[in-house]
C-alpha cells in the first residue's frame, strides 16, 4: 500500500542514509520502525493495576442548571434571553 507522510527532510536523509547502510531500502526500514512502535504501544497502553495513570478531573459547583435541556421550549426561553453575559 502506497501512502503519503510529512516528514521532516533531515530525517528522511537520515532514513535514507541508514537504509543504504544496513543495505534495505527506506521503506522497509520505516515499517519496520513503525511496527516496532506499534507492538510496544499495548504494553504501554496498559496501566499498572496498583497505579491509576489518569488523574482524577476537576469538580466545581456549577450553581446548578438554569434550564433542563430536553425541554425544547425551555431552552429556547432561556437562550433568548441569555445576552452573553447575564440574563435579561
Amino acid at each position: 500500500m502506497q501512502t503519503t507522510l510529512n516528514i521532516n527532510e533531515k530525517i528522511v536523509h537520515r532514513l535514507y542514509a541508514e537504509a543504504k547502510r544496513r543495505g534495505t531500502t527506506a521503506s522497509a526500514l520505516a515499517e519496520a520502525g513503525i511496527l516496532q512502535i506499534l507492538d510496544e504501544a499495548p504494553k504501554e497502553a496498559t496501566p499498572d493495576k496498583s497505579e491509576d495513570p489518569w488523574p482524577e478531573l476537576p469538580k466545581w459547583n456549577s450553581g446548578g442548571e438554569l434550564v433542563d435541556i430536553t425541554d425544547k421550549e425551555e431552552l429556547y426561553r432561556v437562550m433568548d434571553e441569555y445576552d452573553g453575559f447575564r440574563y435579561v
